[in-house]
């Protein structure tokens, strides 16, 4: 059977095809083929020095898994006898053009080769579950004695498709064909197809997530044969279009779009959009809405008005309609802003033919593939970015492009365009590249039900706030349709600038990461006003919410004891119409136990404010004996101070706040040790008694003839000691029972 053109191949020819199984994989390896002689810049590698390596594939015992065995590799010797493999050798190897030993030499994703040239490799095979790799290993020798062994590279093995194959269906047509690493080919959209179908077709849960809905405006791509392939097609703004499906786009901008709707150029882009001013990664998503079937989609930048702020308020307020509605979501994962495009050849996945050798002596050569590249161990650009963090999670249906290529998440199942989406066979856990792309993936709004509220909330902003912002203002408005979404899967009411009135003591115990990890810019507060000081939505920075339960030690049914009582909690909203929208102000009024105390700041060193717990400063309560001295070894212990923007205070300088306790709990005074005593005979850790509160700044100068009233929130504080039960109390009060403190009604705005 012969290879087919892609335009002899009709999509009537296609799903006749692809009716069963066999027929179905029959077609996919025809389709790796053409991938391989249309773009021979992908085409498997081989060479004089890639054979010089044969892997044994034998089992250690018969009937066991193959896993950690060590193999035969090396060149030949002067008498023919095999010599081990050097990283000099290999070095030449990859100067005269080897692929393989070239991807050895500088893209690995663990450690370089080394500049050692009498060091040794090993390649090491491992088998299981139906999956295949092995690991490229340098040691270092002294006197024939293993001093230093380093991971170079892992690959994935895969059967090479062959032309044979298609003449011949083939006796297995569930195995996994290699990765698809040309993301704008027939096969890559073939495959979308059929997942989309299937999904449309059979899926329950998705057709109930799933909404009707148009948006106001969709872009409209209309086939032109007069144009020539692969963008045979013409684009205009289509403005209140009746019902249809319709695709959605999840990118980076990556700055200030240089091509984009305004109120001047509306009516032109209603009767064309040229498509060389377009960005690449817009461009590339009308071929894939295009190359499937599909006919409309909507992208922000040309779909809402931007210099029209009534038009993007309101179409900021459907947000939640719109990527509801729609059947499925391009997330262009790999792009790290607009110009970039998403459809480029994964060249870096390029394979490479190994031969391998089993028990009993047959030769057999296979297909090795990387299992991940060095870009895959960071964060993809995507996922990084705030405004994309609801974009997925409000999918249905996502096709993400990957480092790899591409991968499909809906509700009910997961795909990727060849190749193992994830990795079982190696040691250590790493996924494939697919897989970590298809762990960011959460259709569906997953996480909103994953656990009760007001966990579940917690773990919303915790992974929101990890993400960043162009434009800090949008804080409240890059979140807003998921809060909208949360109140159709918890037990919730009344927003409140990203807080939520029920629960909402629990709540307002959110704290900034500690330590600030290195990659995170540092908390801070912004000069223009965003949200009341009770809420994270007013600062600029990581955090997370209070997580009683590991401080607890994980038991059953843990929760905190509130010890003050919320009397009124309200937001002033910017716009009527968007309650989960931005505010102008707010204000809780508590009534609750306070104390007063001196607080001294850290100085405001780079590795002070980001690394370490004991560098948020030290105080002890006010009135205390300590209270004139400047002496960090006087401090009380049973204070621990976590400040939202520790670049707010002066450095080394005592100030007086104040204090007001939200809740109680029990908990090991030493977590690991109560771990510990878990699976031993160990004693464990004591039990102590611990609280949790904010620390709080008057809003005008104090008077000492008068106690303050209004407050706004500076961080949170955390206080310990022994219960008044325990026999040794005295030695260790509870800080809050030891000494005065009063029972107040305040606000905080």
């Amino acid at each position: 059977m012969s290879i087919p053109d892609e335009e002899s191949l009709t999509s009537a020819d296609h799903t006749e095809l692809l009716q069963t199984p066999r027929n179905r994989h029959h077609t996919l390896i025809l389709e790796h083929q053409h991938n391989e002689l249309k773009y021979p810049g992908v085409s498997i590698h081989s060479c004089s020095y890639c054979k010089h390596i044969a892997i044994s594939t034998a089992a250690e015992t018969e009937g066991k898994p193959q896993v950690m065995r060590w193999v035969r590799c090396g060149v030949d010797g002067p008498d023919g006898e095999q010599s081990v493999l050097t990283s000099g050798w290999a070095r030449e190897a990859a100067i005269k053009g080897c692929d393989l030993f070239m991807s050895l030499l500088g893209a690995t994703a663990y450690n370089p080769l080394s500049t050692q040239p009498n060091n040794v490799l090993h390649f090491e095979f491992h088998s299981q579950e139906n999956q295949s790799a092995f690991t490229v290993l340098e040691r270092t020798l002294d006197s024939d004695t293993v001093r230093v062994s380093n991971i170079l590279e892992i690959y994935e093995l895969y059967a090479i498709p062959r032309t044979g194959e298609t003449d011949q269906p083939s006796n297995d047509p569930e195995r996994v064909l290699p990765p698809n690493i040309v993301p704008a080919s027939y096969l890559s959209y073939t495959r979308a197809r059929l997942w989309l179908s299937d999904c449309q077709e059979s899926h329950t849960q998705c057709a109930k997530f799933n909404l009707t809905y148009m948006p106001t405006r969709v872009l409209e791509v209309v086939p032109d044969s007069s144009l020539p392939k692969p963008g045979n097609f013409t684009v205009r703004l289509l403005e209140h279009p009746e019902l249809a499906p319709y695709a959605t786009l999840s990118y980076c901008w990556g700055g200030e779009q240089s091509f984009k709707t305004t109120q001047a150029h509306v009516e032109r882009y209603k009767r064309d959009i040229q498509l060389t001013e377009l960005a690449q990664t817009i461009t590339d998503a009308l071929t894939v809405v295009y190359s499937v079937g599909f006919k409309y989609i909507w992208v922000d930048a040309l779909c809402i008005i931007q210099d029209d702020e009534e038009d993007k308020l309101r179409e900021i307020t459907n947000m939640h309609r719109i990527y509801r509605g729609s059947f499925f979501t391009i997330a262009a994962a790999v792009a790290h802003s607009s110009q970039d495009g998403f459809l480029q050849l994964r060249t870096s996945y390029k394979g490479f033919k190994i031969e391998t050798q089993s028990a009993d002596g047959v030769s057999q050569d296979l297909l090795a593939v990387r299992l991940i590249d060095r870009s895959d161990v960071t964060t993809y650009p995507l996922y990084k970015r705030a405004w994309t963090y609801q974009e997925d999670s409000l999918s249905t249906r996502i096709l993400a492009y990957g480092n790899r290529g591409l991968v499909y998440k809906c509700l009910e199942s997961s795909h990727s365009d060849g190749g193992h989406a994830k990795c079982s066979i190696w040691r250590r856990g790493f996924e494939s590249s697919p897989g970590m792309l298809l762990n960011h993936l959460r259709p569906g709004g997953q996480q909103l039900k994953s656990v009760d509220h007001p966990q579940a909330w917690g773990n919303v902003f915790n992974d929101y706030t990890n993400r960043l912002l162009s434009f800090a203002d949008d804080k409240l408005l890059a979140i807003a349709a998921l809060a909208e979404e949360y109140t159709r899967t918890q037990p919730v009411t009344v927003y409140l600038a990203g807080l939520w009135k029920e629960d909402l003591l629990y709540q307002c115990l959110w704290q900034r990461l500690r330590p600030i990890p290195k990659d995170k810019p540092g908390v801070t507060r912004p000069k223009r006003y965003r949200a009341p000081s009770w809420s994270w939505a007013s600062l600029d920075g990581s955090f997370h919410s209070l997580n009683v339960e590991h401080m607890m030690g994980w038991r059953d049914g843990a929760r905190p004891t509130f010890s003050c009582h919320l009397l009124e909690a309200q937001t002033t909203l910017a716009d009527e119409n968007n309650p989960f929208g931005q505010v102008t102000g707010g204000i809780l009024r508590i009534y609750g136990r306070m104390r007063r105390l001196v607080w001294v700041s850290p100085p405001h060193t780079h590795d002070g404010v980001r690394d370490g717990y004991a560098l948020d400063g030290y105080g002890w309560a006010y009135g205390n004996e300590n209270s004139d001295k400047n002496d960090k070894s006087k401090a009380d212990t049973r204070l621990d101070f976590i400040v939202d923007d520790l670049r707010e205070w002066p450095e080394n300088t005592k100030i007086t706040m104040w204090c007001m306790e939200f809740c109680t709990f029990v908990a090991p005074d030493n977590i690991l040790l109560l771990a510990r005593a878990q699976f031993s005979e160990e004693r464990g850790s004591r039990m102590i008694l611990e609280g949790r509160g904010l620390l709080l700044l008057p809003i005008v100068e104090e008077d000492p003839l008068t106690t303050p009233t209004t407050f706004r929130r500076v961080g949170m504080v955390s206080f310990k000691g022994l219960p008044k039960e325990d026999p040794y109390f005295e030695r260790q009060r509870y800080w809050f029972d030891d000494g005065d403190s009063q029972w107040r009604g305040i606000s905080i705005i």
